[in-house]
């Protein structure tokens, strides 16, 4: 059954990137599909098959996952070793206030800055300030 589930899944998305001509496809949060897997092995082949037919798409896709940890020290998930790309956003206190953090955690075939960097949300969109510190 879990198995029909993912294959219907994976076919409603071929069919809405071909009716749009998408560039994107975003799965938010990827933690509902999971929890369809209590099976630890049948969770990591399921994602596995998720992310190999995302990428038969030909578009950019974002698998949007909550953190199990929270810090700068945390359990790496496993579904980032199966990723191309991950890239965390987390808040922290400073000075006693929030900030955002944004920090590339891995990206496959580039050099990256994984140095924690403060950005803002705005209209605009996401801003990174790759010359500012979020430590003291």
């Amino acid at each position: 059954m879990k198995e029909f589930r993912l294959i219907k899944l994976l076919e409603a998305i071929r069919q809405g990137v071909k009716e749009v001509n998408a560039k994107r496809v975003v799965v938010d949060p990827v933690t509902s599909f999971m929890l369809q897997y209590p099976n630890e092995i049948e969770r990591i082949y399921a994602m596995r098959d998720l992310m190999r037919d995302l990428r038969k798409t030909g578009c950019t896709n974002l698998l949007i996952s909550e953190l199990r940890g929270t810090g700068w020290e945390r359990e790496h998930q496993f579904e980032e070793y199966l990723a191309q790309g991950v890239i965390l956003l987390r808040t922290f206190p400073k000075d006693g206030r929030l900030i955002r953090v944004f920090q590339v955690e891995k990206m496959r075939g580039l050099a990256i800055d994984n140095q924690p960097r403060p950005y803002e949300i705005s209209a605009k969109g996401i801003e990174v300030y790759p010359g500012a510190t979020v430590y003291k």
